[in-house]
């Protein structure tokens, strides 16, 4: 099976949500969030996804996202546990049965309007993949097109030639 033919297979546990977090979000402690602090830094492939999301936004006329640490955590966390269970959940509860708004709260993201998450998985998949699949899906593109979410954290986890990738989005507080 050839990589493009996999990764269109997996395109089906691929998702995109959107959500608003409720204004109780915890800022204290994290709970089942923890990541290698090196994780919360672009490296790695995670520069060209973060840098392909800024050109296409910059092609639609739309601002810049900002890279943050607060953000790479869910990111990355969700990238870990999609890669623990072998596959990209669509709809985007992690193994705790956690869905995005109280991930990230409980991964110490403050209360905000908005927030989002897309994903991505597949055997040897490249950014330009990932970047492929999310700009030719409606849903995903709405996602990296919208003005409000100017924030955030971008994660990759390869284990045994999968990819794991995950971008975590959220609007100013």
């Amino acid at each position: 099976m050839s990589r493009r033919t996999l990764a269109a297979a997996l395109a089906i546990s691929a998702g995109a949500v959107l959500f608003t977090v409720p204004s109780t979000a915890s800022a204290n402690g994290y709970i089942n969030c923890d990541v290698d602090q090196h994780s919360l830094t672009l490296r790695g492939e995670e520069p060209e996804v973060f840098d392909a999301i800024n050109r296409l936004r910059a092609d639609n006329g739309v601002g810049a996202v900002t890279h943050t640490e607060v953000l790479s955590r869910p990111s990355a966390w969700t990238s870990n546990d999609s890669a623990e269970r072998g596959y990209v959940p669509s709809d985007h509860l992690d193994s705790l049965g956690r869905n995005i708004g109280l991930r990230f709260r409980e991964c110490g993201v403050p209360a905000i309007a908005q927030i989002a998450e897309i994903n991505y998985g597949g055997t040897n998949i490249t950014p330009a993949d990932a970047m492929e699949f999310w700009a030719n899906s409606p849903a995903h593109r709405a996602i990296m097109l919208d003005g409000r979410l100017t924030r955030v954290g971008v994660s990759v986890v390869d284990l045994d030639n999968h990819q794991y990738w995950t971008v975590a989005f959220a609007s100013v507080a």
